[in-house]
Order: C-alpha cells, then structure tokens, then sequence
C-alpha cells in the first residue's frame, strides 16, 4: 500500500476539509493522503490538534510534533488545550475533543471534517456496541459520511487497515508518534483491541475486514427503513403525531419516525431506552405520559401521540357580526348564512344577535356548554372528555362563548343553539384542527 493509492481511492473528496490529526500513525496517513489531494487541486487543507491535557510532556511533544509538520507542509493547525475534570473518562475526551472541532470547523469555514478511524476501529466499534446492547443502526457502526451536531464529518478510511495505513508511511518515510496510552487496558476499547480482536482474529483470520463488511450491509438496510418513516412523516411536522399513523407501521418503521419526531422538534438524537420508552405509548392507555431528555413529557392522547410543552397564551377575540377572526392557528369566517344549518363542527348558523354579542378564545375555569339536541348543560371539561379531546388539545380549542357559556367548540360541536329562522349568520372554522381527524 502507497499514499498515492489511497489518494486515489479518495477521489471522489471535494472542497475544504479539516482533518483531525492527533500525530498518531492513523491520522498522520490520512493527513499525508489528504496533502496529496490538496496538491492535486483536489481539496483545501486545514488542521485540528488537540491536546486533552492528560499525558504531561508526552502529549506536548505530540502538539509539537503536528504543529512542526503541518508549518512544513504549509497546512493551517488549530491547536486546542483542555483542563481535564478530577476523573477524566472516554465519554469526556471525547465529547471535549468533538466540542473543540466544531469550534475549529466554524472558525476556518470547512465543508466536512475528516477522521482517520480505519477497518479494525470499525470492528472494535461494533463489538463494544453489541456487548452493550444495541438494535440495527449501533450494528451499522461508523459510517463513511455522517452528520453530528451541525457537522459533516468524514471517514474515509473504513476499509482500510491499520497494517496497509503504517505500510503506506514506512514507504513514503513519514515518521508518526506513538500514544503510549494505547497500550494501557484502562479503557473498554484497549481491552477489545489487545485481548478480544486478537482471538477472534485467531479464530477466523481476516474477521475485521469481514466485520466492517456487516456493517455497510447493514448501513443498506438502516437507510432502507429510514426511509420509509421519512415517507410515512407529516410533511410539517407538529409536536403531535397521529396514533393511528403510528399503529399501522411496523416496530422497526415505527420508532425510527418517533425519532424523527423527536429530533425535529427538539433537535437532538433520542438514546436507545429512551426510544423504547417512546415508542410503547402508542400501544399504552389513553393517558399514559413518559418523560424524554430535556424534561420533555410525553403523553398518549385519544388520538394522537403528544410532546407536552407550555401552553400558548392566546388572548381572546371580540366578535361583532361578519368577518374572520383569527385565534392561534385557527381561522373563523362569519357571513351570510346558506340554506343548510350547518354541521356543528366545522360550520353552524348562529342567530345575529349571539354573534354580535361573542367572543372567541380559549377555555377557561367555569365553562359550561349546553349540548346542542341534549337536555341540560354539562362542563366543558366533561364534555371535551366525552368528546375523547387529547388533554394537550383542550386548552388550544377555539371557542365561541357568551360568558361561560359555550356556543362552538371548534371541530367538536354546537352548544345551544335556536332553531333555525330567519336572521341567522353562517360561522364557519378553517385551519389546523387536528382534533377533527377522527371524531
């Protein structure tokens, strides 16, 4: 293996890349790869070194060693040093390291961040995710080309192993630096790199390659059903999904949506258990609530899945004879009355003078309603209950009352209402009411 034959299986890169280079004998190949490219116009070419300020002098003369090889090669480095917690673990060098690419990535304007991780760091991945515990997408492992938290990132060099990496410097004669922190068996993935890929290489000679091979077959079926439950999503999503949507689809279909759903409204990647908590309210009691991440509440309605957040302060609607009168994303139009009395739900003649004399808002303590066709009055709540309204719903319901009383509920139906005469006015509701999809 040579450079100039990975450049060519990198091709297909394009643009302005910030290769992490750590100094290490993965990163260094990669780098030198990229330099290639870069000289055949291929690629812009910016650095990424950080020191996470755990190895003492060692881990100062990896900076210098990057910082002296990328002023020679005339690349752009950004340098990051961190203050390690009293107990510094994996998760945290990690999620620090990431944090200061992202702040690299933003300061020097670059398309994608690339990664040296490598056929046997593919392998080592997918092990550790199944000893933990994982469904489909952690059996994918890595993926050549991903998003994370605003970023592209790149890594380009899945299918190729750490052997042909060093092979290709050893020829070209750039030296890398060791981390002697690899050696130690502290970390999970040390002890799965020295003690458990060994064996298993023992075993069945040449697993890695055959691993990293599961998995871009499995990366296949993962976009397959991601898929279909981006063809199943509303085109705008709502903080509500329909039950009988969800019900229909199956498992594997069904939780990657929720995810969707999630991730649109709250913008971050739902967890495993949390993804499973979530995905069993479509089959739970009407009521049954589940909190996610960020202190989000879930709750299964009647008809639709919900995510509970602070209720909208709509303020009230005066209405006085014909026009639209507009309260949240509701819209309702008053004008001359047709032959037909209405439906109650989504239209009702009303007599001039009750809309004359109206107001169209939200519910409040004290409401009560007559139901049209029924013998004395009944709460609203009551009635909303009756009804089978998603608690979520109830306070977002446009209402046309005369003081507490009840004449409309928006997609629901007409409270006391005078037989129809002459004299009457046509009030007719539009816009989003998902609580009409199923009553």
């Amino acid at each position: 293996m040579t450079l100039e034959k990975l450049a060519d299986a990198l091709s297909w890169m394009e643009g302005k890349m910030l290769v992490g280079l750590s100094g290490g004998a993965d990163s260094m190949a990669l780098c030198s790869t990229l330099l290639i490219l870069r000289d055949r116009g291929q690629v812009m070419l910016d650095a990424v070194h950080v020191n996470h300020g755990l190895r003492g002098q060692a881990a100062d003369e990896d900076e210098a060693f990057v910082t002296d090889f990328c002023r020679k090669q005339n690349i752009p480095c950004s340098v990051y040093h961190l203050t390690p917690p009293a107990n510094p673990g994996e998760g945290w060098a990690r999620e620090a390291r990431y944090a200061a690419f992202r702040e690299a990535m933003a300061q020097c304007g670059a398309d994608a961040l690339v990664l040296a991780h490598h056929r046997e760091d593919q392998a080592e991945t997918l092990l550790m995710h199944l000893m933990r515990g994982t469904g489909l997408d952690g059996l994918c492992g890595m993926r050549q080309q991903s998003r994370m938290n605003g970023m592209t990132v790149l890594r380009p060099l899945l299918h190729v192993s750490k052997a042909d990496m060093m092979d290709a410097l050893q020829k070209a004669g750039q030296p890398w630096r060791e981390d002697a922190s690899n050696a130690t068996d502290a970390y999970l993935r040390n002890r799965v790199r020295h003690q458990v890929m060994p064996l298993l290489e023992s075993l069945a000679p040449g697993i890695a390659e055959r691993m990293g091979q599961t998995a871009e077959l499995l990366q296949w079926d993962s976009d397959a059903l991601n898929m279909l439950a981006q063809e199943q999503m509303p085109t705008d999503l709502r903080t509500y999904l329909p039950l009988p949507l969800l019900q229909k689809q199956m498992p594997a279909v069904r939780t990657r949506m929720l995810r969707l759903w999630w991730q649109g409204q709250c913008h971050s990647v739902l967890d495993a258990p949390h993804t499973q908590g979530l995905a069993s309210l479509p089959d739970a009691p009407v009521g049954t609530q589940y909190t996610l991440p960020q202190g989000v509440k879930t709750y299964r309605g009647y008809t639709h899945l919900h995510l509970v957040g602070e209720k909208e302060p709509w303020t009230s609607v005066s209405v006085h004879g014909t026009g639209c009168y507009v309260l949240g994303s509701v819209k309702l139009a008053v004008g001359s009355v047709a032959n037909v009395p209405g439906n109650g739900k989504t239209c009702q003649a009303l007599p001039v003078s009750l809309v004359q004399d109206a107001v169209l808002r939200t519910r409040q303590q004290g409401d009560f309603i007559r139901p049209f066709g029924q013998e004395g009055r009944q709460s609203l709540q009551d009635y909303l209950v009756d009804h089978k309204i998603d608690a979520p719903f109830r306070d977002q319901l446009p209402l046309l009352c005369i003081g507490q009383e009840v004449l409309l509920v928006c997609g629901v139906g007409a409270g006391h209402i005078p037989r129809w005469q002459e004299g009457f006015l046509k009030a007719i509701w539009s816009g989003e009411m998902p609580w009409l999809i199923h009553q």
